[in-house]
């Protein structure tokens, strides 16, 4: 069991089913002394909120459910065990806000594992973060939940997709310039007035137009990285972007052990970028990155020696 301070609170980090830290495979934040029902909500949204960054910062991966019951007993089982006394909750993956009484219990469904880092780096950002989490969910959000999904994941190609998909994900949105919207727009009308060409083959062109009114990802990605102030993480993003591209797509093979050898570099160059673009919506979100998310100095290409 260990206790820390989040906005007056004390949390406590236990295991559902009792057991040491060390021994356990599912872990609760348990918090007590809400006033009302939506404050404790709140409060639990952003702890949620705050574990799901501090883990992508700490390289770990947490899956924080979705608030649903994973094991639960019917309406008869739960009303004979409150008539004496025990108030029996079922086993929620996820947030649960209930009230506090004697007598609570839930069911338990345990699994093995084991802690193979230090707690306290986690929730120190926890602690960190949890007030600055809003009470509307940032629209980047999604790239947190994708990244989370990469670190736990166990396959290489998986993990590689999905940690290159949180950094889509904040491009996806990306635009022209008005200047280069206005040229677009010129180029539209040359093709009108144009009787050199065929109706066909002036649909064509016009249909070609039409698709550049969004910008590529691999021009909004650099785009991105400018606006983040991170263009020195260009060359090394382009290069594992192009590298995971001709895998997935066909263009070469690498070996299940040179695809794992990609995706440190890769997801912890997502991380900075993700955790980076999240740091406007929650401030600390990105801070002393340089010396907790270390990037290898040099990527060695699963091909370089060919």
């Amino acid at each position: 069991m260990i206790e820390f301070q989040v906005d007056g609170h004390t949390v406590t980090l236990v295991s559902p089913d009792g057991k040491p830290l060390q021994e356990g495979g599912w872990y609760c934040l348990r918090a007590t002394g809400f006033k009302s029902w939506d404050e404790a909500q709140a409060f639990g949204n952003h702890l949620k909120t705050a574990l799901q960054v501090a883990s992508i910062r700490r390289m770990l991966g947490v899956d924080v459910g979705n608030g649903q019951a994973t094991s639960s007993l019917g309406k008869v089982v739960y009303d004979q065990f409150a008539e004496q006394g025990r108030f029996v909750r079922p086993n929620i993956h996820g947030l649960d806000v209930f009230e506090d009484r004697p007598g609570t219990a839930w069911l338990n469904a345990s699994l093995e594992g084991f802690v193979s880092t230090d707690a306290a780096g986690v929730l120190d950002d926890v602690a960190m973060l949890a007030g600055k989490v809003g009470d509307q969910e940032s629209p980047k959000f999604d790239a947190v939940r994708l990244l989370n999904e990469a670190l736990v994941c166990v396959e290489a190609t998986a993990k590689l997709t999905l940690a290159i998909a949180a950094v889509e994900m904040l491009v996806q949105r990306e635009k022209w310039t008005p200047t280069q919207k206005k040229a677009i727009a010129q180029f539209s009308k040359m093709l009108e007035s144009d009787t050199t060409i065929s109706d066909e083959e002036r649909q064509e062109l016009t249909d070609a137009v039409e698709r550049m009114y969004n910008t590529s990802v691999i021009r909004g990605l650099r785009r991105l990285l400018a606006q983040l102030g991170l263009s020195d993480l260009w060359s090394r993003w382009s290069e594992v972007y192009n590298d995971r591209s001709r895998i997935l797509h066909g263009l070469c093979y690498a070996t299940p052990r040179e695809r794992q050898g990609m995706v440190a570099p890769t997801v912890l160059l997502s991380a900075r970028i993700v955790l980076t673009a999240l740091n406007a919506d929650i401030p600390g979100a990105a801070a002393d990155l340089d010396t907790i998310l270390l990037l290898p100095k040099i990527y060695v290409k699963f091909d370089a020696d060919l």
